[in-house]
């Protein structure tokens, strides 16, 4: 078995300990979350993670617009009793506040699913691990959810990089802390596969009765492991096959996936770019195994050669160009750039450079009540107030006794006009409320006058439409 070391609105269901659950996946955003504490989580406290995306790099053959990707991930921690390790799902509501979710476990009943809270994890300085690999059916049901059995790996065989994400893309972290001391856990997630493009450049001079037209021709690199055969929570770590039938073609560009640009550079000289594949990082093989590059025009006529032994590698470990052996490396983007000519020898590589695939983002993962942090978060507490939504104002507060009890974590500052009878409680839905300050002040303002706000009643008061803004003490 052959590990790599990383260095680096779907509905979904899976099964936990025997417990099925059906998760609605929403949208992560580029907006990023700021919520950290003055004292560690209470144990009876939510495990909520907040998420804050950077955005992809541009590069030539690939653009992002930042809004990274929508999908699950599966947050796995040790148990209070046991420290074995079990599985949450992170649940990101992009509705609510950009990037935060619940941990959520399944209930007593095994037919939904509740908040995880601190009193589930166990140990003083527990590790945790963040993935978006999901259990295949019935791996979950086992002693240990930590390794993953791939059977045929089609999950990770290579195919095209899609920029929602990617089905096969592999994105892993971990994170130790010390709970006593816990504020915020920040994950860094990285891509624990590679990514591959190719590019053909065609001087037209060569052309014969358009002999070198590469529009219908079908591109295809051999000897690609493409059989990996387990997954390992833990380290990140994907195992591949060494048998011999592992090692298979891969089809960059045939009837069904067409070219991701080609571009005219002048009168002479065309360039043809594939689509970019995420395969699994790999060593490829030597000698007569070699993988090669051959590309089969409409008319049959065959183009082929060896894919090069190095290449030169930049990225924040090696700023500049650096040589090595090729090979499929995590987190990097390896372009291999070719000229097909009438000339022996018929195809020509150029230096191969592999860049850094970008991260997919930072995660936080914060240990705190839920609760108001921001101006913008109390704006959406009123919203959902008037829509009576009370799973999504869960995220603010608690339902007691018939009456919502909001938490404030942070001094906001709110503007009059803006919130002055905007919540006015009414009819079954639409409960009392009230305001745990938490030792923190509200200012409101008018225009240029601000006055500050410490207590429940007039806040409440405010935004039944009871008290104007001269009345406020």
């Amino acid at each position: 078995m052959h590990l790599f070391d990383p260095r680096h609105k779907n509905i979904k269901a899976m099964s936990l300990k025997g417990t099925s659950i059906a998760i609605m996946i929403l949208a992560l955003t580029g907006c990023s979350q700021e919520a950290a504490l003055d004292d560690p989580q209470g144990e009876s406290d939510r495990v909520v993670v907040s998420a804050s995306m950077a955005k992809m790099a541009a590069s030539r053959v690939y653009q992002a617009d930042g809004d990274v990707t929508e999908g699950t991930y599966y947050f796995a921690y040790p148990q209070e009793t046991t420290l074995e390790y079990a599985l949450g799902i992170v649940d990101f509501d992009l509705s609510v506040i950009p990037g935060i979710g619940f941990v959520l476990l399944p209930d007593e009943e095994e037919t939904t699913y509740d908040e995880m809270t601190w009193e589930k994890v166990g140990g003083s300085v527990p590790t945790f691990y963040l993935d978006n690999v999901a259990p295949s059916e019935g791996e979950a049901d086992t002693e240990n959810p930590m390794t993953l059995n791939l059977e045929d790996g089609g999950r990770f065989k290579a195919a095209v990089f899609d920029d929602q994400g990617g089905s096969n893309d592999l994105l892993w972290g971990s994170l130790q802390v010390n709970r006593n001391t816990l504020k915020t856990l920040n994950f860094q997630l990285h891509h624990n596969m590679a990514r591959l493009v190719v590019e053909i450049t065609v001087d037209k001079t060569y052309e014969n009765n358009e002999d070198l037209d590469l529009g219908d021709a079908i591109v295809e690199i051999s000897s690609i492991n493409q059989k990996p055969l387990t997954y390992d929570r833990m380290t990140g770590l994907l195992s591949l096959s060494e048998e011999p039938e592992a090692y298979t073609p891969l089809q960059l560009v045939n009837p069904s996936i067409g070219w991701a640009s080609t571009e005219e550079i002048d009168e002479n000289t065309m360039v043809y770019t594939t689509k970019d594949f995420v395969l699994p990082p790999q060593d490829l093989l030597t000698s007569e195994a070699r993988p090669r590059l051959s590309i089969r025009l409409s008319n049959d006529r065959v183009f082929s050669g060896i894919v090069p032994y190095a290449m030169n590698v930049v990225d924040s470990e090696h700023t500049t160009e650096y040589p090595m052996t090729l090979s499929f490396l995590k987190e990097h983007v390896l372009t291999l750039r070719t000229i097909v000519s009438n000339q022996p020898p018929e195809l020509v590589f150029m230096p191969v450079k592999v860049v850094e695939w970008v991260d997919k983002g930072e995660f936080f993962v914060d240990g705190h009540q839920a609760g108001i942090y921001t101006a913008t978060e109390f704006t959406k507490l009123i919203g959902f107030y008037n829509d009576a939504n009370s799973y999504q104002l869960k995220r603010y507060g608690n339902l007691e006794d018939g009456t919502w009890n909001f938490n404030i974590w942070s001094p906001i500052s709110l503007d009059y006009s803006v919130i002055s009878g905007q919540m006015v409680p009414g009819g079954s839905d639409k409960l009392p409320y009230s305001f745990s300050f938490n030792g923190y002040t509200v200012q409101v303002y008018s225009g240029t006058t601000y006055k500050t706000v410490t207590n429940s009643a007039t806040l409440v008061n405010i935004l039944n439409g009871s008290l104007n803004f001269e009345g406020i003490p």
